[in-house]
Parts: structure tokens; C-alpha cells; sequence
């Protein structure tokens, strides 16, 4: 992949990742970027021309902390960020920052030096341009003493769903820098180490089995060892329904198309159209993922999708392919021939 801006390449080399993040001098209002990519044997591709605006709103969204944030863990993860943007991380009883990363993606890893200490209160905000394109801080999130890990279910180490029989990867959520082991009906299929979010790869692929995960994690000379909640391969015809953990390693990693549809559980339309979808996933399965999200479980997210000009629509369906938003594609309010023509077209032949 080679990157633009404004005609001079900034950057050039091969790819690992559906999304990648790249450092550049700050752009300027205007700013033209493009980026090219290219494989042997296969020609060449150009994205659009992308113009530097100010951001909107001049103030960025408020991130969050995602948990658990565990005593001794060197890292843990950031949501609801602006590429580009200069993340801080601050102990409440410090002064200053206690860690800065230019992020990437909207959901970033941070490294703290000497590990999290028990009694910190963390929070987080990011600024693009200096005070004036600062967000709100986030909400005050506590580290946890090393004895709660595994004390309750959000601590466990979580599948990401939909995960089914001959699937060669497997998507899991834990506390940074532990240990993942993958069993299937008790039998170990491997595993690593975990980084908040992580993609474990498979061989042989995923089998027909109970699928559960032991996390271990060391801490004061001592391993400490939780075991997940057993879980089983989602059918390929049912809708999925998404949380915070799950929204990004389905819309991200999956192979498949996926169609969001973000919900609101006081809307009215978004009960009536419940059994269209069931059906509408069982039409496409196999071809596609049908999917839903509740708003109420996270604004952060949501808010990226169901806005209309000043107005927030529900039911609003997003598209997904290949680890890309499509937003061109969005559609609101419920119209199953646009769907299905949509659905049919990032399908292909």
C-alpha cells in the first residue's frame, strides 16, 4: 500500500491488518489524501480523494475505558477514538498524564510503564488540535485488586460471537497480557496471549463442541486462573445480537458481509420488524451475518450510525465488508427490497 497527501507519498509498504493506522505531519485544512494498493497478478486499485476538513463540532467524542482493569496488567484498551488523534490517560490523584499514544484505530491498546497499581482511578480524554479540539473526559474507572479477578462474569474472558464449526480463527476478550488457552469439549486447541481484544488462529478449525477458555494471569509471584462460561457455535441462520465487546470483532474480522441493525428498545418499528429479520438472516445464512445492536448499551457506538442530519433515526441499518463501514450504503426505516439489493450487491456473484 502506498498513502498520498496532497500528491506526495507519505508512506509505502506491505499491509498485515484490515485497517492501519499511519503517523504523518499534521494536515492542513484542504489537504488531499489517497492511498493505492496492489498484489502480483492482480491490478492495482486507487481510493477516492480525501479532503482535510476541521473535525465537526470542533470538540471529539468522549472515549471510554473498557474493563476490567486489573492490578499488575501492563495495558488495557481505549474506545470511541479519532484516528489521528493524541490519546491521554490520567491517574486521578496525579497532576499530569501518565500515558500518550497517537491512536490509530477507534479502539486502541495502552501501554502503562511498572504495570496498574492497586488504588488508581483512571480516566482518558484526546485532543486533536491542542485544547480547543479536546473532548470531554471519560468516566472514572477504578484498577481492581488482583483477588477480583475472575469474581464476577466480567471478568471472565469472553468469546466473540458468532463463532461456529469450522471457523479457523476465534475472537476473545480478556485482561491484557494474560494467558488464553482454548478448550473444545475440555480438549486444549490452542491459544496465547491475550491483548485485550485478540484473534486466536485455529488448526484444525473450530469443531462442533463446547467451547470455554481458561485465563491465567500472573501477578505478586502468584498465577491466578479463571475459566469462561461455555459457549456454542451461533447457527449460521440466526440474528446476532451485539454488545460493546462483540460489535467490533464481528463488523472488523468477519469474512462475510454483515448488516447492523441499531435499535432503540423503546421503537415501536424495531419490534414489528423482529421476526423480517430472523427471516432475513435464515435467507442469507452462510452469505451474510444479520446482526442487531441495542443503542442503550453503548451511544458511543451507536452514535456513529443513527445519526440523520440533527435527528437520531431508529431502526437504522449499517453495512459492513472486509472490515470497512460502508456509509454510503446506509438506510433507515425498514424497506426489505433496498436490503435485500444491497446485501445482494456486497455478496456478489
Amino acid at each position: 500500500m502506498e498513502v498520498f497527501v496532497k500528491g506526495r507519498p507519505i508512506f509505502k509498504g506491505p499491509i498485515g491488518f484490515p485497517n492501519l493506522g499511519i503517523r504523518i505531519k499534521p494536515l492542513g485544512p484542504g489537504d488531499e489524501v489517497y492511498a493505492t494498493q496492489s498484489m502480483p497478478d492482480i491490478l492495482p486499485s486507487q481510493s477516492a480523494v480525501e479532503k482535510a476538513v476541521p473535525y465537526p463540532g470542533r470538540q471529539l467524542p468522549k472515549p471510554t475505558i473498557r474493563k476490567p482493569l486489573i492490578e499488575c496488567a501492563p495495558s488495557f484498551e481505549v474506545e470511541g477514538l479519532v484516528p489521528g488523534a493524541r490519546l491521554n490517560i490520567y491517574e486521578e490523584k496525579k497532576e499530569q498524564a501518565i500515558a500518550q499514544k497517537v491512536v490509530g484505530e477507534p479502539v486502541s491498546s495502552i501501554e502503562i510503564e511498572g504495570g496498574l497499581k492497586k488504588g488508581w482511578v483512571l480516566s482518558a480524554d484526546q485532543e486533536l488540535c491542542g485544547k480547543t479540539d479536546r473532548s470531554p473526559r471519560s468516566d472514572k474507572e477504578p484498577v481492581e485488586d488482583i483477588g477480583c479477578f475472575g469474581a464476577s462474569p466480567e471478568h471472565f474472558p469472553k468469546i466473540q460471537l458468532p463463532i461456529k464449526p469450522g471457523d479457523e480463527c476465534i475472537v476473545v476478550e480478556g485482561v491484557h497480557e494474560s494467558t488464553i488457552r482454548i478448550l473444545a469439549d475440555g480438549k486444549d486447541i490452542g491459544g496465547g496471549t491475550c491483548f485485550g481484544t485478540t484473534a486466536f488462529s485455529l488448526d484444525p478449525p473450530l469443531p462442533n463442541a463446547k467451547i470455554e477458555l481458561v485465563q491465567s494471569f500472573d501477578c505478586h509471584g502468584k498465577e491466578w486462573e479463571v475459566k469462561s462460561k461455555p459457549v456454542r457455535s451461533v447457527p449460521d441462520d440466526e440474528v446476532v445480537e451485539l454488545d460493546e465487546g462483540t460489535f467490533y470483532s464481528v463488523t472488523m474480522y468477519s469474512p462475510l458481509p454483515v448488516m447492523v441493525e441499531f435499535y432503540h428498545p423503546s421503537c415501536t418499528p424495531c419490534k414489528v420488524i423482529v421476526p423480517k429479520l430472523k427471516k432475513l438472516a435464515k435467507d442469507y445464512a452462510g452469505r451474510a451475518i444479520i446482526a442487531t445492536f441495542d443503542a442503550t448499551k453503548s451511544m458511543v457506538i451507536a452514535a456513529q450510525y443513527v445519526q440523520q442530519g440533527s435527528m437520531v433515526v431508529f431502526p437504522t441499518f449499517a453495512f459492513f465488508n472486509k472490515g470497512q463501514h460502508l456509509s454510503n450504503l446506509k438506510i433507515t426505516a425498514w424497506d426489505e427490497v433496498k436490503i435485500r439489493d444491497t446485501l445482494d450487491k456486497l455478496i456478489g456473484p
